[in-house]
């Protein structure tokens, strides 16, 4: 599974967040001043596929740290 988010201001990239699942299921790369609740956001979902199993678990929460970090800027995820 794949999912990014990014925010560009004034026609620059301000912050990138990519989850490549192909990877494995702990795959985050980011770049860029990330939104301020991303940290916080991003260790919980982490503690979750930890919780479930690390990499061989059968969910990959990582695949939400893209979108929701997109949620804390526009108020809204796709699903």
């Amino acid at each position: 599974m794949f999912s990014s988010a990014e925010e560009w201001v004034a026609g620059a990239l301000a912050w990138r967040a990519v989850h490549a699942g192909e990877n494995g299921p702990i795959d985050l790369k980011t770049s860029g001043t990330l939104p301020p609740s991303f940290q916080s956001m991003a260790d919980a979902l982490a503690a979750k596929q930890k919780a479930e199993g690390g990499k061989t678990a059968e969910v990959d929460h990582y695949f939400d740290i893209p979108l929701n970090a997109a949620k804390a800027i526009t108020g809204f995820k796709h699903d």
